[in-house]
């Protein structure tokens, strides 16, 4: 009677990735471009000049004598990815891989995979923020989530593992649970601060050498320094937050909503401070009475709170400050959902 094979888990890591690649991806109807290799990096002077240079990854490699042309950040950012797994001695690693149709069109991309433990692990990275979801110039979390999940079973032959690497974009808790349920792993914006040493944990990696600490040292320092934390370049509101709590140590909401509402032709703004209170500043017409204002803000928020909401008018009547605390604690999304049918235009149009 046969007997199973028990082969060790890292007797199959000299298996290059480029044949594992090739054997499940490529085939009848297929072709695989299997990347490019890797290269050892200052990863540590990187990190130093980026933090330094709000996270501009361009300026970065630039001055560390890596390109002289400026390169695409997410693609530098990527770069530095597979530089440190090397550093960690996962070095059986190949990036920016493609699976191509037989006419050559580009059907699925996998930034970086590496053979390591006796299985294909995939890393996503990307430097996408919410930002850019939500002015559409990339598809949202949750299509990126089912994209993700789509390209781990087809490697799953191999028990592959996908971590989907988003250091500038927060993950609510219903994202973190659809993450969960299509198996995949995440380090998001929340935990960039600790992103090598994840990253290590991700590859089975329990301890960072020296040069690895150090360039998470980097890390952690300028994340705690920042309004929001990001590993990438910051959207032009944090930028002058940031700038503003440099000066002074305080944000005048005001006059930064005055900016926001010149720059963006923008009626109203409105600040989410979790879990649980709103504060909206707005234009509004002298004739309209505080009352009036008062019922038509406690009706687009009747989902959530039943109390009045407080109401407080500029010297000409023409600006309104409000202030609405939920009954219970909310989502981003569900205030974002329902303001969303007032953008361009007054809060008081019925």
């Amino acid at each position: 009677m046969a007997q199973p094979l028990n082969i060790p888990p890292y007797e199959t890591d000299a298996v290059p990735v480029s044949t594992l690649l090739e054997t499940f991806w490529g085939g009848e109807g297929w072709q695989v471009d299997v990347g490019m290799s890797p290269r050892q990096l200052p990863v540590v002077d990187i990190i130093r000049v980026a933090a330094e240079n709000q996270w501009n990854w361009s300026t970065a490699f630039r001055a560390c004598g890596i390109y002289k042309e400026k390169k695409q950040p997410g693609f530098l950012f990527e770069e530095l990815v597979a530089a440190i797994l090397l550093e960690m001695g996962v070095d059986n690693v190949m990036r920016n891989v493609l699976r191509k149709s037989v006419q050559g069109g580009v059907v699925q991309e996998v930034d970086i995979v590496a053979n390591h433990g006796g299985r294909l692990n995939i890393v996503d990275c990307k430097l996408r923020a919410w930002e850019d979801e939500a002015r559409d110039k990339v598809e949202s979390i949750t299509s990126q989530l089912r994209q993700a999940a789509h390209t781990r079973r087809e490697l799953g032959g191999l028990g592959a593992r996908l971590l989907l690497l988003r250091p500038n974009r927060s993950l609510n808790e219903t994202e973190h649970q659809l993450a969960e349920a299509y198996q995949l792993e995440v380090i998001d914006a929340q935990e960039c601060s600790t992103v090598i040493t994840k990253l290590a944990r991700f590859f089975g990696i329990n301890q960072l050498n020296e040069t690895l600490q150090q360039a998470e040292k980097i890390i952690d320092e300028a994340v705690r320094k920042s309004l929001v934390p990001r590993l990438g370049a910051a959207s032009p509101l944090i930028e002058m937050c940031e700038r503003a709590s440099e000066i002074s140590q305080i944000i005048n909401l005001d006059t930064l909503s005055e900016n926001i509402a010149r720059e963006g032709g923008k009626q109203w703004v409105a600040y989410f401070c979790p879990p649980d209170l709103v504060f909206i500043r707005c234009k509004c017409a002298a004739e309209i009475t505080t009352d009036a204002i008062q019922q038509r803000v406690e009706h687009i928020f009747s989902k959530w709170s039943h109390g009045p909401c407080r109401i407080e008018r500029s010297t000409s009547q023409s600006t309104c400050y409000i202030f609405i605390r939920a009954d219970v604690p909310f989502q981003y999304g569900q205030i974002s959902d329902e303001l969303q049918q007032y953008v361009g235009r007054s809060l008081f149009n019925s």
